[in-house]
């Protein structure tokens, strides 16, 4: 190749990048752009040919015919989406993808998501009327708050109950809120009790109990905890007999830390005696009505 020809390339090269970046090669440029920005192409004659348009410009002003640009190669961004689909690059209505979140996160933890389909995105944005990429947005802040989980065949489904994650759960969130009677350093007022399921009622009652610690990232953590049993909790009266019981003494102990290790203890072993017919419940309802 000779120095012309060099020349040329190397003309070409610094003209994609800009006059601040070192110079690359033309492939390069257009795998690391982030803007939309010409990206003409290495060809050694091309000063030749936009001098030659130069020259027509005359010509063309006393014809009176319009003046043609040079053609631009425009190059914009793929970016790798949540599973796997490439696309453009956008911005997300905060507002939608937190409806969209908000939403699909209550289905879930009313069972109302199968457990064993991966998740539909197109069918998903359809009812909720939105496009794809807020579902996928919300989709992936629920993987991350672990009620999605990867499907073995990939995407995502809804967390599969089994007796083992129960298990593991219950035990968890007794040893939280033991620990947290413990290092209590507030008071604070009952729990609410009225006219509520059973699911928030045990929600606002470890809350509560997180609360009294003084610690925001307990509180934050039990809520989290609520958030995975609560497709195991909105089938308690269908399980259980005397399921309002244990929450009314969990609620008449919140100010004694005696009687309240023992509504602990008797709350969470009724309820990992019931651990295969919760898994059962929830299971059969997902299969039945999940999307």
């Amino acid at each position: 190749m000779g120095a012309s020809t060099k020349e040329g390339t190397a003309k070409v090269e610094s003209r994609c990048t800009g006059p601040d970046q070192p110079a690359r090669s033309i492939a390069k440029a257009d795998d690391d752009c982030r803007l939309p920005r010409a990206c003409p192409p290495a060809l050694p004659q091309l000063d030749d040919r936009l001098g030659a348009l130069a020259r027509l410009e005359p010509i063309r002003d006393r014809l009176g015919l319009p003046a043609v640009a040079p053609a631009r190669q425009t190059c914009t961004r793929s970016v790798p989406t949540p599973f796997g689909v490439r696309g453009r690059s956008s911005v997300v209505d905060g507002a939608t993808a937190e409806r969209v979140h908000t939403q699909l996160k209550a289905a879930i933890m009313a069972g109302a998501v199968s457990m064993h389909a991966r998740l539909d995105i197109a069918e998903l944005a359809g009812q909720f009327a939105v496009g794809t990429t807020p579902v996928r947005e919300a989709a992936m802040r629920l993987w991350g708050e672990q009620l999605l989980e990867v499907h073995p065949k990939g995407g995502l489904r809804a967390v599969l109950a089994t007796e083992a994650r129960l298990r593991g759960l219950l035990d968890l969130n007794e040893r939280l809120a033991t620990a947290a009677i413990a290092s209590a350093v507030a008071t604070v007022d009952r729990a609410p009790s009225a006219a509520t399921s059973v699911e928030a009622r045990a929600r606002a009652i470890f809350r509560t109990i997180a609360a009294r610690t003084g610690n925001p990232a307990l509180v934050t953590f039990i809520e989290g905890l609520s958030d995975r049993l609560a497709v195991f909790r909105t089938r308690e009266l269908e399980i259980m007999e005397d399921a309002d019981g244990d929450l009314n003494l969990l609620e008449a102990a919140l100010h004694d830390a005696t009687q309240m290790r023992r509504a602990l203890r008797r709350y969470h072993r009724r309820r990992l005696a019931n651990a295969p017919e919760f898994v059962w419940a929830a299971t059969a309802n997902s299969i039945a009505g999940g999307v």
